[in-house]
């Protein structure tokens, strides 16, 4: 029993460590960069349309906007980025779509609360029996102080 509680709390640790899928975590990366691109757009119709008064714009304008904002623009840079993220998932561990860690999370949640009310119950049943069986230090406090006999 306790064996088992302790596999479903190596299973909820495996699943909040899991990367998102690569196809979602390159969408995550889009959406960033496509966040930056859009913080800035130059002024490139003013600067170089100008009449007679034309000079090029100083680098000084950009100043106060970050190179990454400037960079995003460039579909060169973020094949780059899409490749360092593929690249990185060949050392990642199995991955989880965003859209059903609530449901596994769930699921592991119930199954691990039905293992403690079994292993609960026995520790009641050898208590009545005069065997004492100590408890684990992380046993949920709500099925400790909740559980009670069956009647059988």
């Amino acid at each position: 029993m306790r064996a088992d509680i302790a596999q479903v709390t190596v299973e909820q640790r495996t699943l909040d460590a899991a990367p998102v899928p690569s196809d979602e975590a390159e969408r995550r990366l889009d959406d960033y960069l496509s966040g930056l691109a859009a913080q800035w757009t130059p002024p490139v119709a003013i600067d170089f349309t100008m009449g007679t008064d034309y000079r090029p714009p100083s680098p000084d304008d950009y100043a106060p906007h970050k190179v990454a904002v400037l960079l995003a623009n460039l579909p060169p840079l973020r094949d780059v980025l899409r490749a360092r993220l593929r690249s990185a998932y060949e050392r990642l561990p199995a991955s989880v779509p965003s859209a059903e860690r609530p449901a596994r999370a769930a699921d592991l949640v119930n199954r691990r609360r039905q293992l403690e009310l079994q292993e609960e119950q026995l520790i009641l049943e050898a208590a009545e029996s005069g065997m004492a069986i100590a408890r684990r230090p992380d046993a949920d406090p709500v099925v400790v102080l909740t559980t009670v006999l069956r009647a059988d």
